[in-house]
């Protein structure tokens, strides 16, 4: 997601070629993107080709809240979770988030700013 100020306008490979750049050494094990943002396989392929910069997995997934840019916080979760499991081996699949985050103020309840 954007910062504003800081990273509005950045490209999803924008971002990670940013993150290369001023986090030398940084990897990074996994990358969750938003589906809808890059929706051709060959704007996919470049971004896993990218993401090798940082040692990372790329996943495409419905993260977005509907008609924002923002992260769904349920949907997110669900798409981690499944990552998590994948990694440690689980063998069930993925879970795919259904339900959204109850919205208070035009933001989900919980998702005070961390800075």
């Amino acid at each position: 997601m954007a910062e504003p100020g800081e990273t509005a306008g950045f490209s999803v490979e924008r971002h990670l070629h940013v993150l290369a750049q001023h986090a030398p050494g940084f990897t990074v094990h996994d990358i969750i993107i938003d589906a809808e943002r890059v929706p051709s396989e060959r704007e996919r392929e470049q971004l896993r080709r990218t993401a090798t910069m940082l040692q990372a997995e790329v996943h495409f997934a419905d993260v977005a809240r509907p008609g924002t840019p923002l992260h769904d916080p349920g949907k997110l979760a669900a798409v981690l979770d499944g990552v998590c499991a994948r990694d440690v081996g689980a063998s069930e699949p993925p879970v795919a988030a259904t339900q959204e985050i109850p919205i208070d103020g035009g933001r989900p309840r919980g998702d005070d700013a961390w800075r």
